[in-house]
């Protein structure tokens, strides 16, 4: 944004530099570009003069001016490429759009958009199965949107499976200490199905059930000055004092 003004006087007969809003220009132009701005940008605007002396003039009357808007599309995503499909779901990849300020792309499925990203990857969950034409766009700050890219299709087979698993249950917080390496700061257990599991119980994370089994040996709870007893099928039970 270019700003202009009418020159100051002085009586020392020259001005030594303006001041537009906190910033020193030469006293010998009215004239200033301000840089770095972004589309549709309205700022007000405010100049003083000062002599050599350092005095200062009081302020301009204010002025308030908008930048001109952004209308410049991005360019088109190429490369659009399909990089790995389940029976209901899509993995893509494109190359980048250019654009002079901050994009995104949209995903479309069958001329809908589908979801957006601000990366160069998506996956498209919970696509029904049968053809699907998909195609990504880029969208700017200034609403601009490119031309759809050249599309792909896919072809997704159906598996006939209509049962959804059952839910789990038994969902319990344990109160026992967990370590760093577990889910956070809090574990949880619940019960699996037995048709999908021979296992009685489930946990957020082989790790956590790992971190529990060696807070618990002998060893950790000498370390600890803490009293361990074994409580494992055969093993003679053991008691330590604490240490002082």
């Amino acid at each position: 944004m270019t700003l202009r003004w009418n020159a100051s006087t002085d009586d020392s007969g020259s001005i030594h530099h303006y001041v537009v809003n906190g910033v020193h220009h030469p006293g010998t132009s009215t004239q200033k570009t301000i840089t770095g701005l972004v589309p549709s940008w309205t700022q007000s605007y405010r100049v003083s003069a000062a002599d050599a002396a350092g005095n200062t003039s009081a302020l301009s009357a204010p002025l308030t001016a908008t930048t001109a808007p952004d209308l410049t599309a991005p360019t088109v995503p190429g490369g659009l490429r399909v990089t790995a499909t389940t029976p209901s779901s899509v993995s893509l990849a494109w190359n980048a759009s250019s654009d002079r300020w901050a994009l995104w792309y949209e995903v479309l499925v069958d001329g809908a958009v589908a979801r957006t990203t601000g990366g160069l990857t998506a996956r498209l969950r919970q696509l029904i199965p049968g053809t699907h034409v998909l195609a990504v766009r880029a969208r700017d700050s200034g609403g601009n949107v490119s031309a759809s890219s050249a599309v792909v299709t896919v072809v997704l087979a159906d598996t006939g499976d209509r049962i959804a698993p059952s839910a789990p249950a038994g969902l319990t917080a344990p109160t026992s200490p967990i370590s760093a390496a577990a889910c956070g700061s809090a574990g949880a257990r619940w019960v699996t199905p037995p048709s999908t599991s021979s296992s009685a119980t489930g946990c957020c994370s082989t790790s956590w059930d790992r971190a529990r089994r060696r807070s618990s040996t002998p060893a950790t709870a000498r370390a600890r000055g803490r009293s361990w007893r074994s409580t494992r099928p055969g093993t003679a039970q053991r008691r330590r004092t604490p240490r002082r």
